[in-house]
């Protein structure tokens, strides 16, 4: 289903599935965010500005939710992408302690030892 409120027309609908359809190799939270994206780029919500955006996904492969947004900001679909890009190198360090948290380092420690800048 892809969907929203004060759509500018059919063709972001369009554009929304059509982007999810094309990125079916990539994970789940990609697709979405590209969904989101398409969507925005074929015309969004036309006259009103943009100011939120959130993706959230409950998988049954991983042991964490993915619930991330963006309120109250100009480009809020850009900032979604910037908050899931940083926080999507840390998803293995989330679910490695939601499943063993007494054998899981310090944040800083396994991002470190992942080669990730925190």
């Amino acid at each position: 289903v892809a969907m929203g409120n004060g759509l500018a027309g059919p063709q972001v609908v369009q554009a929304m599935a059509s982007a999810f359809e094309a990125s079916e190799a990539e994970v789940l939270d990609e697709r979405l965010l590209g969904a989101i994206e398409a969507g925005r780029d074929a015309g969004g919500q036309g006259h009103l500005a943009e100011r939120s955006a959130g993706v959230m996904v409950y998988d049954s492969q991983r042991n964490v939710p993915l619930d991330l947004r963006v309120d109250v900001h100009e480009s809020a679909v850009d900032e979604l992408r910037r908050v899931y890009a940083a926080y999507a190198p840390y998803i293995p360090y989330y679910e490695t302690r939601a499943g063993e948290p007494h054998n899981t380092p310090a944040q800083e420690t396994w991002a470190r030892e992942q080669g990730i800048d925190a």
